[in-house]
């Protein structure tokens, strides 16, 4: 089930939209718990690349500078779109 449900300090339950996959890097198993919103970037890039999935997450692994491999996704997923803008000139009016 990809949504997990937890409760708010209001006693209210919501969906949790994090959504824990299984990848495996250089045959090991490895658990990443990402946002769809991160998944579907990660997979767009991989094939933007014409890299697999697979290969993609080992160079995000062996690059990282986080303990924590779904953090340096999100953080590899959000600097490939935000590079993706600035070649493009940016948003008009948007934060620098």
């Amino acid at each position: 089930m990809p949504y997990d449900f937890c409760r708010c300090k209001w006693g209210r339950s919501v969906k949790s939209l994090v959504v824990k996959h299984t990848v495996f890097i250089d045959g090991t198993q490895r658990g990443v718990s990402l946002e769809e919103a991160f998944w579907k970037g990660l997979k767009h890039i991989a094939q933007e690349r014409r890299q697999t999935l697979g290969h993609l997450l080992i160079s995000i692994d062996a690059d990282r500078k986080r303990p924590n491999l779904s953090s340096a996704i999100r953080v590899f997923v959000l600097e490939y779109y935000r590079d993706q803008l600035d070649q493009r000139g940016g948003i008009v009016g948007g934060p620098t």
